[in-house]
C-alpha cells in the first residue's frame, strides 16, 4: 500500500491551540503516514520578527504530530503570499507528499477552484494591471478585479481574508506542479474557528496569533493560550522598535542613491522612507509612509530586505536550498527512503555552506540574535538540530 505523505506550512508566531486543532484535524481526516512541515524561520512573511525563535518552534512541532519540520528560507518566507506559497509547494513536493492540508475560514474547496480558475484567466490579469497603473497595490487591485467579475458580495469577502488568500496561493502553486510533473496530491481544507485572522481579542483557548502578540506586548498573562506557555516568548513592539533604530542607523550611513539595488526599493519609495525616518517609533513610521501602492506588509518586508541589505538579484535564484531543523524517527526513516537524487540536495546544518540564500539566511539570524539578544542562536545555524522533542524538555 503506498505510503500517504501529508505536507503543512506554519509559522507558530506564536504556537497557539488553533495550530494543535488544525494538526489534529488535518491528520484526523488524512491518516498519514508521514507528516511534513515547512516553517518560516525568523521574520514572518509580514516582515515582522517572530516572538519564538526558529528552533524552539522546530522542535515544539514535534509534539504537535509533525514528524519533519523544513525551513524556508527567508527570501522567499518574507514576501508577498504568492511567492511564499509557491516556495513552499515547492519543497514539499520535492519531499513527495501525496497530501496538502491548510486553514482557512473558508471550507469549500470548488470555490478555492473556481477563484484559481478565475486568478489565472486573461481578464482578470488585464484587470489587476488596469488598478496596478492607477497606483493601487497588487492585492487591491486584485480585490477591484474580483469584485468586477463576481457577482457575489460574500464570495468577494472571503477573498480577501488572509488565510483563504494563502490557500488560493497553494492550490495554484499545487495545480502548477500538477500540469509539469503529472502528479497528484490530494488537498484537504480545516475550516478555522473560533476567530479570525485579524481578531485581536482574546478567547477562551483557541485565540488568534494577533490577539496573543497584542496581550504579550501588554504584559497581559496568556499562559492558558499557549500549550507551551514557559518558552521565551518576545514582545514584538520591542522587537519591531529595535529594528527601527537600526533603519534609523542605516539611513544616517548609507548613500540613498544606491538603495534602489535592495529587493523591494521601487518607484523612489527609499526617498519617502528618508522623508520620515525621524518618526517617534516603528509604527508610526509605517503609518507615515503608507500609501494605495505600498501597504503596511509590504513596507515591513522592504525594512527587514534592506537591514539586510538584500541585493534584487538574489530574489532570480531558481534553486532553493532544503534544510531540515528537527525529525523523531519515524521522519528519519522516511528521509532515509527518499532516493538518493532527492536525498544529496537536503542539508540539516550551514557547516561548509556557501550558497548565496543560506548566507543570507544567516544574515537573517544574526539580525534576529541582536533583536533578541540571543547571543547562542547564530551557532545553532551550524549544528545538527535533529532532536525528537520530548515531553518533559519544556
Amino acid at each position: 500500500m503506498n505510503k500517504k505523505i501529508l505536507g503543512i506550512v506554519l509559522e507558530l508566531n506564536p504556537l497557539h491551540y488553533g495550530h494543535v486543532y488544525f494538526i489534529e484535524k488535518a491528520k484526523e481526516k488524512i491518516k498519514p503516514d508521514v507528516t511534513i512541515a515547512i516553517l518560516s524561520s525568523s521574520f514572518s512573511m509580514r516582515g515582522e520578527p517572530i516572538i519564538l525563535d526558529k528552533f524552539t518552534r522546530a522542535k515544539l512541532a514535534l509534539n504537535l504530530g509533525v514528524d519533519i519540520v523544513m525551513e524556508l528560507p527567508f527570501q522567499y518566507a518574507v514576501q508577498s503570499s504568492d511567492f511564499f506559497t509557491k516556495h513552499a509547494i515547492d519543497i514539499l513536493w520535492e519531499m513527495n507528499i501525496t497530501h496538502f492540508a491548510f486553514g482557512a475560514e473558508w471550507n469549500s474547496l470548488t470555490n478555492f477552484e473556481k477563484f484559481y480558475e478565475l486568478t489565472s484567466s486573461i481578464s482578470f490579469q488585464e484587470k489587476v494591471k488596469i488598478y496596478m497603473n492607477k497606483g493601487l497595490s497588487y492585492s487591491s487591485s486584485s480585490l477591484r478585479a474580483i469584485q468586477e467579475l463576481v457577482n457575489d458580495n460574500d464570495l468577494t469577502i472571503q477573498y480577501t481574508l488572509p488565510n483563504n488568500t494563502l490557500g488560493l496561493g497553494y492550490i495554484k502553486a499545487i495545480k502548477e506542479k500538477e500540469k509539469i510533473n503529472h502528479r497528484n496530491v490530494t488537498i484537504k481544507i480545516i475550516q478555522r474557528i473560533e476567530n479570525n485572522y485579524y481578531d485581536e481579542t482574546l478567547h477562551e483557548k483557541i485565540t488568534s496569533a494577533s490577539s496573543i502578540r497584542r496581550a504579550i506586548n501588554q504584559n497581559i498573562d496568556v499562559t492558558n493560550y499557549l500549550p507551551f506557555p514557559n518558552e521565551l516568548y518576545f514582545h514584538d513592539d520591542e522587537l519591531k522598535n529595535k529594528m527601527y533604530t537600526l533603519l534609523q542607523y542605516f539611513f544616517a550611513t548609507e548613500k540613498i542613491e544606491l538603495m534602489s539595488t535592495y529587493f523591494g526599493i521601487e518607484e523612489g519609495i527609499e526617498n519617502r522612507m528618508a522623508n520620515f525616518i525621524k518618526s517617534d517609533d516603528y509604527n508610526d513610521f509605517i503609518e507615515n509612509i503608507q500609501t494605495k501602492r505600498y501597504t503596511k506588509n509590504r513596507i515591513q518586508r522592504i525594512i527587514v530586505h534592506l537591514l539586510l541589505k538584500n541585493k534584487k538579484e538574489l530574489n532570480s535564484f531558481i534553486t532553493i536550498y532544503k534544510r531540515i531543523l528537527s525529525m523523531n524517527e519515524i521522519g528519519k526513516k522516511y528521509l532515509s527512503s527518499l532516493p538518493k537524487d532527492i536525498k544529496k540536495n537536503i542539508i540539516t546544518s550551514f557547516k561548509n555552506q556557501n550558497d548565496e540564500l543560506i548566507l543570507l539566511e544567516l544574515k537573517a539570524t544574526k539580525l534576529y540574535a541582536i533583536l533578541t539578544r540571543q547571543n547562542d542562536i547564530v551557532n545553532k545555524e551550524f549544528n545538527v538540530p535533529i532532536k525528537e522533542r520530548k515531553e518533559n524538555d519544556n
